[in-house]
């Protein structure tokens, strides 16, 4: 027998075996992860959008229950020969190395969804160029017309295309078998993300400002009661620009995971952004060490003659989508 259901998030109506009770699934349509009803038929409260969630169905062994309505995908390699990821607090070291045993078999797939977005950038961006060069023969007034329209076309494409890219490395950070079709599944997400991205620009560049902004005026003031008002506010703009990116750093890791929580959970921008904050909590050291790692990472493939690069840019992209994984299963903070 199967139980049939509404998916919470998209009404979408999914249908799972009766083993599968109770027990979390994630919807074909939305990526939404959602609880099976229990076999009288009634659907167990949903669980917190940050709160720990079992591996996906589709990581489940072979010949064990799982999800009839997940896209077929096949997989050359079982999910079965990558170990287990550990919980815990997060560890820079350990994130490496759960990224290397993923990345061995899916190296081929993830080079690929690395570079998609970057491939279709150039191909959209030598296009353009074409239009505008022809239409500034033509008519300047032209050119700026389709030079302001193609912005408008290529931010929501380009944004299409991330969220791809990262809802493509998710799962294989999760455990699923690697699919190159979910790379053109991120329309969903468009909006919330481009809301989210502005969103965060604005909240770090005015912190930034005022965290410049203030000790430069304190200095200035101080300046010009002792005669020096040049000299105050040099001094007041370096420590201002000294706690500026100290502030900018820190909310940066804060909010690091919420386009991941975003795709990921489902959830809109203030509750990606609140997710972020609260499963980062005691993980920023770490969060920043990942980045230092995959930096020098990227400059050894840059030195390589740049060959290097397409093994370090589809790495560290998958890196930090199992960082992002690691945080998530090991949270235990549940929204407000």
């Amino acid at each position: 027998m199967s139980i049939e259901f509404n998916c919470s998030q998209c009404q979408t109506m999914l249908r799972v075996p009766e083993a599968a009770a109770g027990k979390s699934v994630r919807c074909p349509k939305c990526s939404a992860v959602v609880t099976a009803p229990n076999g009288d038929g009634l659907q167990p409260p949903t669980p917190s959008p940050f709160s720990v969630v079992p591996p996906p169905p589709s990581a489940i062994p072979h010949g064990a229950e799982e999800n009839p309505y997940a896209s077929p995908v096949p997989s050359t390699v079982p999910t079965s020969s990558i170990p287990d990821m550990v919980g815990g607090p997060l560890e820079a070291g350990y994130v490496l190395s759960r990224t290397w045993e993923i990345f061995k078999i899916h190296w081929g797939l993830c080079l690929v969804a690395a570079l998609i977005p970057g491939g279709v950038q150039q191909l959209v961006s030598m296009v353009l160029q074409v239009f505008i060069g022809v239409a500034a023969q033509i008519d300047p007034i032209l050119a700026v017309i389709i030079l302001f329209l193609a912005v408008l076309i290529a931010i929501p494409l380009m944004v299409w295309l991330n969220v791809g890219q990262m809802l493509f490395m998710l799962r294989v950070a999760q455990g699923e078998a690697p699919e190159i079709g979910i790379m053109f599944r991120g329309a969903p997400w468009i909006l919330r993300m481009v809301g989210l991205w502005l969103l965060l620009s604005l909240l770090l560049n005015v912190t930034l400002w005022i965290c410049i902004g203030i000790p430069a005026g304190v200095g200035v003031a101080l300046g010009a009661a002792l005669g020096e008002p040049g000299g105050g506010a040099l001094v007041g703009v370096i420590l201002g620009a000294v706690v500026g990116l100290i502030v900018f750093a820190y909310l940066t890791f804060a909010f690091s995971q919420a386009a991941y929580l975003m795709i990921d959970r489902n959830v809109g921008v203030m509750d990606s952004l609140r997710g972020s904050w609260q499963i980062t909590q005691g993980n920023k050291l770490a969060i920043f060490l990942v980045y230092l790692m995959l930096m020098l990472i990227n400059l050894g493939g840059l030195a390589a003659c740049c060959i290097g690069v397409m093994a370090t840019m589809p790495f560290s992209i998958l890196a930090l989508a199992v960082m992002y994984t690691i945080m998530a299963r090991s949270s235990q903070t549940q929204m407000a």
